[in-house]
């Protein structure tokens, strides 16, 4: 299998900090300093209470639980298409429920695994041609 060409992701003001902390190998996510609520995507306002001026970034701690997957098998996207067979996951995140990521994850780290809802997850991160990728194995195959 070889590995995907990637689309380079295009930081915006919201998202620019999550991308530098990625490239350290660092997880992070918007938190609240004033009601102490998660959230991801980022925002620019708290969906916990609405605040404005009070979001950080945070690390967290790279556990999650797979809520969902997709397993595609056909190379029809665009930076993927070398990659198939592989799986798009839904993970919840371990700091908050609610706190959704998605990842793609093929080759060895999926050798022999079937994704079951409920499996406990962690973060790895992907270099890819200047920049990182977050992507979660299952916990079992991280590094």
């Amino acid at each position: 299998m070889s590995r995907p060409e990637r689309v380079q992701p295009s930081p915006d003001v919201l998202s620019e900090p999550f991308w530098r902390a990625a490239d350290q190998h660092i997880l992070v996510v918007q938190r609240c300093g004033a009601c102490g609520h998660w959230q991801h995507p980022p925002s620019p306002r708290c969906h916990g209470c609405g605040g404005r001026d009070r979001l950080e970034w945070a690390p967290v701690s790279g556990k999650a639980t797979l809520i969902s997957w997709t397993k595609v098998l056909q190379g029809l996207v665009h930076g993927f298409k070398q990659s198939a067979p592989y799986l798009n996951l839904l993970v919840e995140l371990d700091e908050q429920q609610g706190v959704m990521m998605v990842s793609d994850t093929a080759g060895s780290a999926l050798a022999g695994w079937e994704p079951e809802a409920g499996a406990r997850m962690r973060v790895w991160f992907e270099d890819v041609g200047g920049f990182t990728l977050p992507q979660f194995r299952p916990l079992a195959a991280a590094p």
